[in-house]
């Protein structure tokens, strides 16, 4: 059986070279199709005499090359992430690059690896987004916020660039060869071996010929429990740009096979036959023989003197957070720090507690460059009704230079329950009582809306540290006081249940109405009509004096200023004292206090408890104040007042 297919694409005239390459891998992907129908056809016609020895064409047109749409990225992506946690976004990413011809990689893997970040370098500079630096710095390689916005909005007209760099594997995933039952050979991802990324060295750093490297990549393993048997690390040489080999190999050697999947610190070599100076050279790390692979992003350099060389002794000095400083469990915590160092070097942070030593590591390997780091404290980072205090340390971690500097004071950080309970907790002893509860919480409701600056802020009370107090802060108090032992004490229990409206601050009206609940219920036990629960304070299912006296209690604590006389005189008037004054009971009382006005301290007819205001006569403003406290009474008797 012969089989001819013929391919007619239609191409613009004016192609350029990476027209023509995205047309050749277009073609690839026919011409596997076509494999494929070849192969069904030479099935079909086994044992079928009317195929046998048929010739059969198959005639595929191509459509013309146009531009490819746009595509909707919606998460940051660089080297390392895959579809399994970007919703197949790398897929889409590599198969819009493929389209235009950055992506040369066979295949789409999903898996954001040198390759993919070649091409998004290559696409960023044909867009005028970024065409240098380093991922970390500018973002060059990475699909941040700015190349996201370009790819949906700019990406319908494309100007090719020229690769001077070589394309590398594009996924660490090992491509077993495996044959069906028709010996045809297939590729398949065998998804359980080592994804591989070199971290370290970034493209443009210089190496110097007698100094020490950290190499730093990562060797992630799909199933747990598999460590890869070997890494191997190669020290690679590329032919010159210039060159007419340029994007070869020129020069390979192997310098490390070790069993650390993160890092490798390499000694460029004196007097060697290589490496040599030079400006083309990338790390390569492999594993399982290099069946996986991959290289550093862009070429660094190996030179015998460096052109930022310091000329002072390296030094680092911790701006912030430098002591004094208070955060909570989620707060953002900015460091900063100012250095002589170059970008290329690399700093490690950590955190020390009081006792000077290591507590844990806030980032293993920065840039120095940036000179600022926003440390995210995760919301567990302390237990629950703790709080420590910390030192950052900054070290550098390059072997070829020492430097380290510390906060010169402690700062603090505790969980957002420890912060409530130092606020409520306003004599030091580490146990809260009623007092410093009501007055805290009074003060805390008063400073709701009151910002950092404000006359009643008070950052004792802001507990997420965000310059605001509102009732976020107010219910990390009241959960807080919730979980304490206090709420187990009867005063606390008879306060809740005066505390009406429950704005920790007793007003006339909330005692009044609450002794009159109490004393109806006096001798009351559970499973009665007339038992309340809330007011058993003592919880012993009876209602009796004694819970009356912790009402008692907290009346004469607690209720203050005009509250306090108005409760007084609505005593004195109420004269059977069951808190249910009448209005026969208020008149008799305020005719009383109106018949001895004019009356003196010491003459028979006054009486000192009608002297409101204490002045030792009584007179028409004392009168005015027993008048004021019938508001106290039941709508019905101030009726018939």
């Amino acid at each position: 059986m012969a089989v001819a297919f013929f391919v007619s694409p239609a191409v613009a005239s004016a192609a350029t070279i990476d027209d023509l390459l995205a047309q050749i891998n277009s073609l690839l992907v026919q011409v596997q199709a076509l494999q494929s129908q070849i192969q069904a056809i030479e099935q079909a016609s086994t044992g079928s005499s009317s195929t046998s020895g048929a010739n059969v064409d198959i005639n595929v047109t191509l459509p013309n090359v146009a531009s490819p749409s746009c595509i909707s990225i919606s998460r940051n992506l660089y080297v390392g992430r895959r579809d399994s946690e970007t919703g197949g976004e790398v897929s889409s990413l590599q198969r819009f690059l493929k389209t235009l011809g950055f992506f040369t990689y066979p295949e789409v893997t999903g898996y954001f690896g040198p390759a993919t970040e070649t091409a998004v370098q290559k696409w960023q500079a044909s867009k005028g987004i970024v065409s240098s630096g380093r991922p970390e710095t500018t973002g060059y390689g990475v699909v941040g916020p700015q190349t996201r916005s370009a790819l949906s909005t700019r990406c319908g007209t494309v100007t090719p660039v020229t690769s001077d760099t070589p394309v590398t594997s594009d996924t660490p995933a090992n491509q077993d060869s495996v044959t069906d039952s028709n010996s045809t050979s297939v590729t398949t991802s065998t998804q359980s071996e080592p994804e591989i990324a070199v971290t370290s060295p970034y493209s443009g750093v210089f190496w110097k010929i007698g100094n020490a490297y950290q190499i730093q990549y990562r060797v992630e393993v799909k199933e747990p429990g598999t460590v890869p048997a070997q890494v191997l690390i190669y020290l690679e040489q590329y032919h010159p740009v210039t060159s007419a080999k340029s994007g070869s190999i020129n020069t390979s050697q192997l310098i490390a096979n070790t069993s650390n999947t993160e890092s490798f610190t390499y000694k460029v070599p004196e007097n060697a036959s290589f490496p040599k100076e030079g400006n083309t050279y990338k790390i390569k790390v492999c594993t399982n023989g290099c069946a996986q692979s991959a290289l550093s992003s862009g070429y660094f350099s190996i030179v015998n003197s460096k052109p930022d060389e310091e000329t002072t002794p390296p030094s680092i000095s911790v701006l912030s957070p430098n002591g004094g400083e208070v955060f909570v469990n989620g707060n953002s915590v900015p460091i900063s720090w100012t250095s002589n160092l170059s970008a290329e070097r690399l700093l490690k942070i950590t955190l020390i507690d009081k006792a000077n030593e290591h507590h844990s590591t806030v980032a293993g390997s920065i840039s120095a460059g940036g000179q600022n780091y926003n440390w995210l404290i995760p919301s567990n980072f302390l237990e629950e009704g703790t709080g420590a205090g910390f030192k950052v340390k900054i070290d550098c971690i390059d072997p070829n230079v020492s430097c380290s500097d510390m906060s010169d004071n402690i700062f603090e950080v505790f969980s957002i329950s420890r912060r409530v309970f130092n606020a409520l907790d306003v004599n030091n002893d580490g146990t809260l009582s009623l007092e410093e509860v009501v007055s805290t919480m009074r003060l805390v409701r008063e400073s709701v809306g009151s910002q950092r600056g404000g006359a009643l802020y008070r950052e004792a009370y802001d507990i997420d540290l965000n310059g605001f107090i509102t009732s976020l802060d107010v219910n990390a108090f009241i959960a807080r006081i919730g979980s304490d032992p206090i709420v187990s004490q009867p005063s606390y229990k008879a306060f809740l249940a005066m505390d009406i409206n429950g704005d920790f601050a007793l007003s006339a009206q909330e005692v009044v109405n609450t002794f009159a609940g109490v004393l109806a219920a006096v001798g009351s036990y559970s499973g009665q009509a007339n038992f309340v629960p809330k007011y058993d304070v003592d919880g012993n299912g009876f209602i009796l004096s004694l819970d009356v006296n912790y009402f008692i209690g907290v009346d004469s604590a607690f209720t203050q200023g005009a509250d306090t006389k108005n409760v007084r005189l609505f005593r004195i008037m109420d004269q059977n004292h069951d808190y249910k004054l009448l209005a026969s009971e208020a008149r008799a009382t305020i005719d009383d206090v109106i018949s001895r006005a004019g009356s003196l301290t010491g003459q028979e007819r006054f009486k000192p408890e009608y002297d409101v205001d204490g002045n030792g006569i009584i007179t028409s403003l004392d009168v005015n104040a027993f008048i004021a406290a019938t508001s106290l009474m039941s709508a019905e008797e101030q009726a018939k007042l």
